[in-house]
């Protein structure tokens, strides 16, 4: 089922863009390799994204941390529509 988002068309918000940086390194923390179920020196991606508004305010910041044997990237690129 899916479900609008929470936020999308409410007047007083209006998330304009957003931007992510990945950032390959390893597991050294034991706790996250055990909650990953990844052993030592296994790849790993970490995360960061900061979401803006229409008038350029940080919205939401994200920090996640990946197993990056099993990470993929899909990117839908498009071009913003022609100005008239």
């Amino acid at each position: 089922m899916e479900r609008p988002a929470l936020l999308h068309g409410q007047p007083c918000v209006r998330i304009a863009r957003a931007g992510q940086w990945l950032i390959a390194i390893d597991w050294r923390d034991q706790v996250l390799r055990c909650a990953t179920d990844s052993p030592a020196g296994s790849p790993a991606i970490a995360a960061e994204r900061v979401t803006y508004l229409a008038d350029a305010r940080p919205f939401e910041f994200v920090q996640s941390l990946m197993r990056g044997d099993r990470y993929k990237v899909v990117l839908d690129l498009t071009t913003a529509p022609a100005e008239r």
